[in-house]
């Protein structure tokens, strides 16, 4: 028996392809694939960080959105955590040159750090929450970073037809093994006391009680 890596419900056999297979849960609806069909974490995280730095550019503007809405509603520096593949130093540079305080996170090579040690006002996640290999412990972990009253900003993308499944593009990408459906966000939604502000799908706006 499979268990859900989000809410240790009942897993079933769901879906297979060439190279994976897939279970989804019951009750929270997350879906991931096999870990025994994951690939070699070396291998993983090449490949991760390669398609990453292809998106440096898009990520790096995905952020500078993000502040220009918050500076928008109000004027005090923020503590600003980018969860996930880092930006290089020049991106980064112009982030921080918004003025606000802005850190980096990466789950993928990173246990123990400094960043973990703070609080912060906004904590992005910027295509990140498909490469989970454990996703329950890392949205407990932003929740615990996260100041009441704080924002978590994530670009993904949700599933919005089961049935459709075998033919979404997103699970093209051997480097994507998790899942998520609205029941899922909601689920987790409610163990990390979040509210959700906003949801289109692809961006996904959660504000700490």
């Amino acid at each position: 028996m499979h268990h859900c890596l989000v809410c240790h419900g009942h897993a079933r056999y769901f879906y297979q392809d060439k190279k994976r297979s897939y279970f989804n849960c019951t009750a929270c609806g997350f879906i991931c694939s096999d870990p025994n069909t994951h690939l070699p974490q070396s291998v993983f995280k090449q490949r991760l960080g390669n398609e990453k730095m292809k998106l440096q550019a898009k990520h790096a503007t995905f952020i500078s959105t993000v502040i220009t809405e918050f500076q928008k509603q109000q004027a005090q520096c923020l503590r600003i955590l980018n969860y996930g593949y880092p930006l290089d130093g020049d991106l980064m540079d112009k982030i921080i040159g918004f003025g606000h305080l802005f850190f980096q996170f990466n789950p993928f090579d990173e246990v123990d750090s400094k960043m973990l040690k703070q609080k912060y006002d906004v904590i992005i996640n910027y295509r990140v929450l498909e490469h989970f290999a454990n996703p329950k412990r890392d949205w407990l972990l932003q929740s615990r970073l996260l100041k009441q009253g704080g924002w978590v900003i994530v670009e993904t993308q949700l599933l919005n037809d089961p049935a459709a499944f075998n033919s979404w593009h997103f699970i093209n990408d051997a480097t994507r093994i998790s899942f998520y459906q609205a029941q899922t966000l909601n689920y987790l939604a409610e163990l990390c006391e979040l509210s959700e502000v906003f949801n289109n799908g692809t961006l996904i706006v959660l504000k700490k009680n």
